[in-house]
């Protein structure tokens, strides 16, 4: 017999621990809460390592291995055939639009699209992606834009118009550390307590920009330099640690690696500093914030967005005001500090929280259905 529930399916790449997946995650009881039963589609090569964390938060997974060929897109219209699901919610930028192409042949026409980044495609590939999207909005797919940055960026380069479905966090997981919380966090790291700790959290992409961070380190004095905790996957080879000793830094830096929960990395720190060069929106930093930590963010697509909402970001765009900014934070009394954070802590979970989030989509799909 056919569950009396909302069956709505979300299709994404790879399964890992990344801001559609986390979200998706964290709003797992809300969606659950409001009658909606969740299915995932991961078309990555492989599943994923964050598949397993998704299943026990109660999504039904299932993958389908993209390749570019007929085959796969066979495999998916008789999959979606199969399973007749009441609204299908794509993810994905990659190959999106035949993705959805094969929905509609399938007769799925509640279809949403959330883009999930400024995507900055230029000469050929932009005139194709626009003229792409347009058709599906014109057949009936609803555009969500994840910040004001995105929508702009989708208005101006694909002339489309979205619905604008700001990013959430998991509201009830990153909170500000009680003082044994922090300090067994610092301990943890071997940091002590006079230590000035920045932390960045992400992959180690050219578009992350940690390079800028190395930079700002070197130009503080050595006496005055901050650690800097390093969260996220290296690229093959290590090659922010040679610049780190390119630079003559690498003993202020501490490389950890991706973490399961950077909630103990966040918390063992004094400052957040987010140097992308453009994001979709800023879910880690979202998460810096709201555990109390003052951020630099650079003043780029998807960061400064925030600024609307959050007042005492500092914003910056180059190593040189990224370090000027370190100093006055350091220079800042901790009392200071503490009463930016518990405001921040209260926007962020009011404004951002995960059941704002889920109860915007929930309302979507109302409309879709």
């Amino acid at each position: 017999m056919r569950s009396s529930l909302l069956r709505v399916l979300h299709v994404l790449n790879e399964l890992k621990p990344s801001g559609a997946e986390t979200m998706l995650k964290a709003a797992a009881p809300h969606f659950r809460a409001r009658g909606i039963e969740c299915h995932i589609l991961g078309t990555g090569i492989q599943k994923g390592c964050y598949a397993a964390e998704l299943e026990n938060a109660g999504y039904r997974i299932h993958h389908l291995s993209f390749g570019r060929s007929a085959l796969f897109f066979l495999k998916l219209f008789m999959f979606l055939r199969r399973e007749q699901f009441d609204l299908v919610h794509f993810h994905a930028e990659g190959a999106n639009f035949w993705s959805v192409l094969t929905a509609l042949v399938v007769g799925q026409h509640r279809l949403i699209r959330t883009v999930h980044s400024n995507f900055r495609f230029d000469g050929y590939l932009r005139q194709r992606r626009a003229a792409q999207r347009r058709l599906l909005s014109w057949l009936g797919v609803r555009y969500v834009s994840i910040s004001q940055s995105v929508a702009d960026n989708e208005r101006r380069r694909y002339g489309i118009g979205t619905t604008l479905i700001s990013n959430w966090y998991d509201s009830g997981h990153f909170r500000p550390p009680s003082d044994s919380e922090r300090v067994a966090a610092r301990r943890h790291f071997g940091f002590d307590d006079n230590d000035l700790v920045m932390v960045t959290v992400g992959n180690c992409s050219r578009i992350k920009n940690h390079c800028d961070a190395f930079e700002a380190v070197k130009l503080i004095p050595q006496e005055l330099r901050p650690k800097y905790l390093h969260v996220g996957g290296e690229e093959p080879g290590h090659p922010e640690r040679e610049l780190a000793t390119k630079l003559g830094v690498s003993g202020n830096v501490q490389f950890v690696g991706a973490q399961k929960d950077v909630r103990g990395a966040l918390w063992a720190s004094d400052v957040y500093v987010m140097p992308s060069l453009y994001e979709g929106f800023g879910i880690a930093a979202l998460e810096a914030i709201s555990v109390g930590l003052p951020a630099i963010l650079y003043d780029s697509p998807g960061l400064r967005d925030l600024q609307e909402s959050f007042p005492d970001l500092t914003l910056a765009m180059s190593p040189g005001e990224l370090a000027d900014a370190l100093l006055a934070l350091a220079k800042n009394t901790r009392q200071r500090r503490k009463e930016i954070a518990d405001k921040n802590y209260e926007l962020a979970r009011s404004r951002f929280g995960v059941d704002a989030g889920v109860e915007r989509y929930w309302k979507l799909y109302q409309e879709v259905v």
